[in-house]
């Protein structure tokens, strides 16, 4: 027997259904995400008891729900990146953008991604480096598959700027685009030999902090047999 809450749950408008399947036909996936996405703010705004949940019920709906709650959140970004500037972006990062939630750094990040040319890796990259400034918890294991991307992209690209194969195209670099790239090598060396010096001093504290909790915790257990004993 299904809960109180399933029995009650307002079955979708036949019309918006249709209207959400049209739109997920489309052949360009920014243009069926952003359809789906507003058929579902719609839906949300005209209230009558819609939900994704009791659409992802709807035997007709063939867009499972995390879709579903993904194009709505990609339709609800648009308003904040605009028609201009959306458009030069796929929905693949569209997605990754998802990660960063103020406004301002979502809208910088994304003219960056459009304008250098980011693959989806490199705009996950940068937008998890926003979403941390932001205050939102970055995982343990995120953490470490980030410090091991970013290590091996410098190991990559020292080995590439290092090779006698570099030297022809270094040469033929512009001054103006020689002294960026130099300055962008430094910038981004000194942010990761901080944030290595960081981690190092955080090991050390966290070591000393856990040596003294055993030692506590040793000294009690001795201090409790010692009186046992007596």
């Amino acid at each position: 027997m299904g809960t109180d809450r399933e029995n009650h749950e307002v079955p979708v408008p036949p019309e918006l259904l249709d209207e959400l399947l049209s739109a997920a036909a489309s052949t360009d996936p920014l243009t069926a995400a952003l359809g789906v996405g507003r058929v579902l703010i719609r839906g949300r705004e005209e209230g009558g008891g819609f939900s994704i949940r009791a659409l992802d019920r709807d035997p007709r709906c063939t867009l499972p729900r995390r879709t579903l709650r993904t194009y709505l959140a990609v339709a609800e970004q648009w308003d904040t990146l605009g028609e201009v500037l959306g458009r030069r972006l796929p929905l693949s990062q569209h997605v990754e953008l998802l990660a960063v939630r103020d406004a301002g750094s979502k809208i910088d990040l994304a003219g960056q991604a459009a304008e250098g040319g980011w693959t989806v890796k490199e705009l996950r990259l940068h937008a998890s480096a926003y979403a941390a400034d932001s205050g939102r918890p970055v995982h343990r294991a995120r953490l470490k598959q980030l410090a091991k991307r970013a290590a091996s992209a410098a190991e990559a690209s020292s080995r590439l700027l290092q090779g006698n194969s570099a030297d022809d195209s270094i040469g033929k670099l512009d001054p103006g685009d020689a002294q960026q790239v130099a300055e962008d090598l430094e910038r981004y060396g000194d942010a990761i030999s901080k944030l290595a010096a960081r981690l190092r001093a955080t090991a050390t504290e966290r070591s000393r902090h856990l040596d003294l909790q055993r030692r506590r915790a040793e000294s009690a257990r001795l201090d409790k047999y010692d009186r046992l004993k007596n």
